[in-house]
């Protein structure tokens, strides 16, 4: 996504049609496997999929050497396979953004991948209301959710999604979920509210 525009607007406290306007104008141009930036000042940032994919490439990695029980963590996007020497399945729990001593939810793997997205870390402006992740559609960070944790196959889907689903909200983001196989959701809203689609199961499996 080209965020050049949006962040400078965000920074200087702008949002809303000029921000939008800049994302429209930003938009990369693609053309195989080459991208271009048509607009000066534009830029270009990976961040909803570089983690998830990095964590996928070790993972497998790690398979091609024969090792077949793991835990890949990077930045928060995880990806499991097989189990504990126990023979449990790997436990990850979802931390609360505005109290630390509490834990809104755990997710149980054994071979999948998990990825957290969250408005509560990198800030554009002393008021934080623009953070690292930007709404297209309206130019500027949502904030009815503080995070958006996703179950996924891939740590690259799950990193996707996350980003995606803390960008619709709760109600839109656990229906996107919910027609996905293999992927489950946990969100946590702005005033403390926890969502989690069907697929969430807490117990191990």
């Amino acid at each position: 996504m080209a965020t050049g525009g949006i962040l400078s607007a965000g920074c200087t406290g702008r949002a809303g049609e000029p921000a939008r306007a800049s994302l429209a104008i930003s938009a990369p141009a693609a053309a195989g496997r080459r991208v271009r930036l048509t607009r000066r000042g534009a830029a270009l940032t990976l961040d909803g999929i570089a983690k998830g994919f990095i964590v996928d490439r070790m993972a497998a990695t790690l398979e091609r050497a024969g090792i077949g029980r793991y835990l890949v963590e990077a930045g928060g996007d995880i990806r499991t396979g097989g189990r504990k020497e126990a023979g449990l399945p790997w436990a990850v729990a979802v931390r609360d953004p505005e109290s630390a001593g509490r834990l809104p939810g755990a997710i149980h793997l054994s071979r999948a991948a998990v990825a957290t997205s969250g408005c509560y870390e990198r800030y554009y402006d002393p008021e934080r209301r623009f953070h690292h992740i930007v709404d297209g559609a309206r130019g500027s960070s949502p904030r009815t959710c503080t995070s958006a944790t996703v179950v996924a196959p891939s740590a690259t889907a799950a990193d996707a999604l996350a980003t995606a689903v803390l960008v619709l909200g709760s109600r839109a983001g656990v229906a996107l979920v919910e027609r996905l196989p293999g992927c489950a959701c946990l969100i946590v809203s702005s005033d403390g509210c926890v969502t989690h689609s069907h697929g969430w199961k807490e117990s191990p499996q």
